[in-house]
């Protein structure tokens, strides 16, 4: 299976495009014009001949006859030897020109080889995750729909907030608390900011709590991302190849997955899946939605509470720019 421009990135695998070669014409019309310049220097060494002993050619003796051929020779022989060299320079550049196509050609074969080797594992990678997603079971569900369940028991704001404080869920207090504590996103005094960073730690911890619960079911999620961003980012593709494959896989994750790959930065074993996130802004397309302390970590990367994550983490442009991609610009009316 190939991407819609699977064929433009051949020639940058191959590392260059065909070189341009002679055509037929062009070679027909230099052995043509070469002959011709021989033929055109035997007719003139024959009329000076005869321009200068207006008899006519040498009388039929041997010596005359030496001699006649000793002059022809002499002036048509370099002719002929210098178009003999002019001919061989010649064969010899076309055969370097065919050896340097033929290899160019070998070179873009493997090129095209090799990348459809490099895209069949990667959507075989896909699938196999897809498998691991599908596998899940918890909290009464399956796949997607139980990651979803883990989220909204465990990391869902009003959760949090409940783990943090302790309080009753079902208290009408409470709910006005977490009210409050949401609208401290809107708030820029460092005392709402802290109390908002305290929960994200709060959250940190939930996950822990629940990965080490799941592990058997959530371990090799994170794992099989991480090592497919990684297989990526080693490959010898061109940067331009590695952000459109690695934004390929960044499209198959749904939110909840984003959000629990979010958390995971955080964890134990966490620092260089961030890292791997930084360079691919993995969570770019993760909309904070409901989520207020993801939100909160979107707007501020520059807190302290949102090591390791960087800015780029959060946003293509910025991702591209640490990789040294240049921009497209959007195309003017």
């Amino acid at each position: 299976m190939s991407t819609p421009d699977s064929k433009e990135t051949v020639p940058q695998l191959a590392g260059e495009s065909l070189p341009e070669t002679a055509s037929d014409a062009t070679l027909s019309t230099l052995l043509w014009t070469i002959g011709s310049a021989v033929a055109i220097c035997a007719i003139l060494v024959i009329g000076a001949y005869l321009f200068v002993f207006r008899g006519g050619l040498a009388p039929p003796t041997h010596e005359a006859w030496g001699q006649f051929g000793d002059y022809f020779g002499g002036l048509l022989n370099p002719v002929v030897g210098m178009a003999t060299v002019v001919l061989v320079i010649l064969s010899i550049n076309m055969q370097r020109m065919e050896l340097r196509n033929s290899l160019a050609e070998l070179k873009n074969a493997n090129a095209a080889t090799a990348l459809m080797s490099f895209e069949q594992s990667l959507f075989a990678w896909l699938s196999n995750y897809r498998d691991l997603v599908q596998s899940v079971h918890a909290a009464n569900a399956q796949g997607r729909y139980a990651l979803t369940s883990l989220y909204e028991a465990t990391l869902d704001f009003p959760v949090v907030y409940a783990h943090k404080t302790r309080s009753n869920v079902d208290s009408p207090i409470f709910k006005a608390q977490v009210a409050i504590y949401a609208s401290l996103i809107d708030w820029k005094d460092e005392a709402s900011l802290t109390n908002l960073d305290s929960l994200v730690f709060v959250a940190r911890t939930e996950y822990s709590k629940m990965y080490e619960n799941f592990q058997t079911e959530l371990d090799a999620l994170p794992r099989t991302i991480f090592r497919l961003l990684r297989w990526i980012e080693t490959s010898p593709l061109t940067l331009e190849q590695k952000w459109h494959y690695a934004a390929l896989v960044r499209a198959q994750l749904s939110w909840t997955e984003l959000a629990l790959l979010f958390y995971n930065c955080y964890s134990t074993h966490g620092e260089q899946f961030a890292a791997i996130a930084n360079r691919f802004a993995l969570f770019d397309n993760l909309n904070p939605g409901k989520d207020v302390l993801i939100k909160h970590i979107r707007l501020r990367p520059d807190r302290e509470i949102a090591a390791p994550l960087k800015p780029q983490a959060f946003s293509s442009d910025l991702a591209k720019a640490a990789m040294g991609l240049a921009q497209q610009k959007a195309p003017t009316s």
